[in-house]
């Protein structure tokens, strides 16, 4: 009986510790998809930091888009804007980091990239495009 208890209490020692570190290497797993649609940006709230490859897809069926991103502590939502209602990359508290110009309906591209910890907003900056809600905040560890 003794023996049984040892051997239960050995199982779930190992459980205890293997489903965090399971769960830890699944998210890192691959690159992080993201989905670019008709004025919304699907993706991981959280990054791993180092060298990052974006696999991006443009799920829309007519309009084309770009994913842009930029460290910065702004709010997602307030990014500084220039005179034609752009984003103004130039702004103070905002860094762009890189990004892809055009994709075009259907298409897909891989983007690389090196991030360190810190927060981000991706947004595609085509005319219009920001203002319309395509834009997402997220978290580099």
């Amino acid at each position: 009986m003794l023996i049984k208890i040892k051997r239960i209490v050995s199982f779930l020692a190992i459980v205890l510790v293997a489903v965090p570190l399971l769960t830890a290497c699944g998210a890192s797993q691959g690159p992080p998809n993201v989905t670019l649609d008709s004025y919304s940006i699907q993706m991981p709230a959280t990054i791993k930091a180092g060298q990052v490859t974006f696999h991006v897809t443009n799920a829309s069926t007519s309009d084309t888009h770009s994913f842009i991103i930029f460290k910065t502590d702004l709010v997602p939502g307030n990014l500084p804007l220039d005179s034609s209602n752009n984003i103004d990359e130039t702004a103070q508290g905002l860094t762009r980091i890189d990004g892809i110009a055009k994709l075009e309906p259907g298409a897909v591209q891989d983007l690389t990239v090196t991030l360190q910890p810190g927060k981000y907003v991706a947004a595609c900056d085509l005319p219009g495009h920001y203002q319309a809600g395509m834009f997402i905040g997220f978290t580099v560890k």
